[in-house]
């Protein structure tokens, strides 16, 4: 069985939902091919957790579990970025909880292609974000050049 989608789509909790509905059936796992891509373990939540707090409330808590949610592992390494250089924690657009670090992590990571492409499908600032706003603050912001160079 495989269950796919992206980070916006919620797949990691539709798939944490299936494996336990499908292990409550008495379903035997034969073990041919297991690979898990969600979610890691709880010891890693801690640890990031801990890590989180040494920031001292650089970043607020929405944005340190919104890090988690959408970036799962990779998010230690956003922390880890955070306490090497406190200024990655500058946001890249007024109004708007998206940091320096994230969108650093962001072209690293996820092959953004376009504008639009990070504005809707890397981040939720499209539908969050009025589009005159954009408009006004986007050819001022860094987050073109952090993206395409």
């Amino acid at each position: 069985m495989t269950v796919f989608g992206g980070k916006l789509s919620d797949c990691i909790k539709v798939g944490n939902g299936v494996v336990n509905a499908v292990s409550g059936l008495g379903i035997a796992d034969p073990g041919l091919t297991r690979q898990w891509y969600g979610e890691p373990d709880d010891l890693i939540r801690q640890q990031y957790r801990f890590q989180a707090k040494k920031l001292n409330g650089t970043l607020s808590q929405v944005q340190l579990e919104r890090f988690w949610c959408w970036y799962g592992l990779r998010a230690l390494e956003l922390v880890e970025t955070l306490q090497k250089d406190p200024a990655a924690a500058c946001h890249v657009l007024p109004d708007s909880d998206i940091v320096r670090a994230e969108v650093e992590l962001i072209r690293t990571t996820e092959m953004v292609v376009t504008l639009d492409d990070f504005l809707r499908r890397r981040t939720l600032l499209a539908q969050t974000v009025k589009a005159d706003h954009l408009t006004q603050h986007l050819p001022a912001s860094d987050l073109t050049r952090i993206l395409f160079g």
